[in-house]
C-alpha cells in the first residue's frame, strides 16, 4: 500500500538509503516504463529522507517523503487514507500530510505549521516550514508514527536536489505480474548503475507473514476436505448398509455389479448437485457482498494488523478460479469417498442379502 510492487534505485540504495545515492530520471527510463503498459499500472518518483518534525518545544523523528501527488493518487489511493483534511494539490509547495499518530504526538491540527529539520543533498542543515493539509492513516506503523508527505518539487527545493530523486515506485497491474515487470526493467536498465527491487525484498517481514498465512490456509483446507470426505463416506456407507436387501434383490434379478455402482453414483450426483448449487449460491453471494462491504476487524486485534502494515478491513476478491478450484477439489474428495460404499454394494451376495434380517 506504500512500497508499491517494485522500486527502482541507484545501485546500493537498498542497503544504504542516502540522498547521495540519488539520480536524475531521464526520458529513456520513462520510455522503458511506458513500454511495459498495460502490465505496469502506473509509477511515481519519490525522495525519502529522515529528520525532525517540530512544533513549539516538541520534536519527533520523522520520515520525510516527497511524492508526486497527482500520480500517486492513481495507485496508492491516498484519498481513502486521509483521516482529516484533504490531499495535497498538484504544485502545493507549502503543504504537508502528516501521519495520524505523529499528529497526535505533536498535538497539531489542520492549518498548523510544522518545522522540518534535516540534511540536504550536500550534507548541510536544511529546514522548512510546512502547513498541515491533512492527516492520514495508512495502517503502516512506521508511516503513521513518523510520516510527513510533501510534494516532490517541495522536497527537491528543501533538499537542494534540483531534478534528482532516489526512488521510482512502480505498481504492476497485479501481483502475479511483478516478476515479469521486474525482469523487463532489469534488462532495460544499466545493472552497473541501477537496481530493481521487488516488494518481497523490500518487505521480508510481510513475505514471512504471507507464507505463514498460506501454511495455515493449507492446513485449514486439508482439514475441511477430510471432514467433507468422512461425512460423504459415512452418509453413503449408511445408505448402502440400510439397503442391502434392495441391492440383493437387484442382483438376484440379474443386475450386475456395474449397474449397482451406477445407481449409487447417479444418486450421489443428484445429491451433490443440489449441494453444489446451494453452497455456491450462498458463497458467491457472500463473497460479492464482502467485496463491496469489507469485514471490519478493527475492533478485534487491530494492533496485529498494524504490525504488518495491513488495513483491518478485509475485502473479498472474487474470481472464477477461486470458485472453480474448491469445487473441483470437493468433487475429487466426494469421488474418493464413494469408492468404498460403491464397492461394498457391488460385492453383495444376493442370497445372503435377501434373507438377512
Amino acid at each position: 500500500s506504500f512500497s508499491g510492487h517494485i522500486q527502482i534505485h541507484r545501485l546500493g540504495y537498498q542497503d544504504d538509503p542516502s540522498l547521495r545515492l540519488s539520480f536524475t530520471p531521464d526520458s529513456s527510463l520513462f520510455r522503458l516504463l511506458g513500454q511495459q503498459r498495460p502490465v505496469v499500472k502506473d509509477w511515481g518518483a519519490r525522495i525519502t529522507t529522515f529528520g525532525l518534525a517540530s512544533v513549539g518545544e516538541t520534536s519527533f523523528a520523522a520520515m520525510v517523503v516527497g511524492i508526486e501527488p497527482e500520480r500517486e493518487a492513481h495507485f496508492i489511493h491516498w484519498d481513502g487514507k486521509i483521516e482529516k483534511g484533504g490531499y495535497l494539490a498538484a504544485g502545493d509547495m507549502q503543504g504537508v500530510l502528516i501521519g495520524a499518530d505523529l499528529a497526535d504526538n505533536l498535538d497539531v491540527g489542520l492549518g498548523d505549521t510544522v518545522i522540518i529539520v534535516t540534511q540536504d543533498f550536500y550534507g548541510s542543515l536544511a529546514g522548512a516550514l510546512r502547513v498541515v493539509r491533512g492527516m492520514f492513516r495508512s495502517y503502516s506503523p512506521e508511516l503513521d508514527r513518523s510520516g510527513l508527505l510533501i510534494s516532490l518539487h517541495s522536497a527537491q527545493e528543501m533538499l537542494s536536489m534540483e531534478d534528482r530523486v532516489n526512488t521510482i515506485v512502480v505498481m504492476a497491474s497485479s501481483s502475479e505480474e511483478v516478476e515479469t515487470v521486474r525482469a523487463a526493467l532489469a534488462r532495460g536498465l544499466d545493472s552497473d548503475k541501477m537496481e530493481v527491487i521487488p516488494w518481497y525484498e523490500i518487505l521480508p517481514d510481510m513475505v514471512q507473514a504471507v507464507e505463514l498465512d498460506n501454511v495455515f490456509g493449507l492446513l485449514t483446507n486439508v482439514i475441511l476436505l477430510l471432514v467433507i470426505g468422512f461425512m460423504v463416506l459415512n452418509t453413503f456407507l449408511m445408505s448402502v448398509l440400510e439397503r442391502m436387501r434392495e441391492f440383493g434383490i437387484m442382483r438376484s434379478l440379474g443386475a450386475g455389479p456395474a449397474r449397482v455402482i451406477g445407481l449409487i453414483v447417479i444418486e450421489a450426483c443428484f445429491l451433490t448437485l443440489a449441494g453444489y448449487i446451494l453452497a455456491n449460491a450462498i458463497g458467491v453471494t457472500a463473497s460479492w457482498y464482502n467485496s463491496i462491504h469489507p469485514l471490519d476487524f478493527s475492533g478485534y486485534g487491530e494492533e496485529v494488523y498494524k504490525m504488518y502494515g495491513m488495513d483491518p478491513r478485509i475485502y473479498a476478491h472474487l474470481t472464477f478460479r477461486m470458485v472453480l478450484y474448491p469445487n473441483l477439489m470437493v468433487m475429487a474428495v466426494i469421488a474418493l469417498a464413494l469408492i468404498y460404499p460403491a464397492w461394498r454394494a457391488s460385492r453383495i451376495k444376493p442370497a445372503e442379502a435377501v434373507f438377512r434380517r
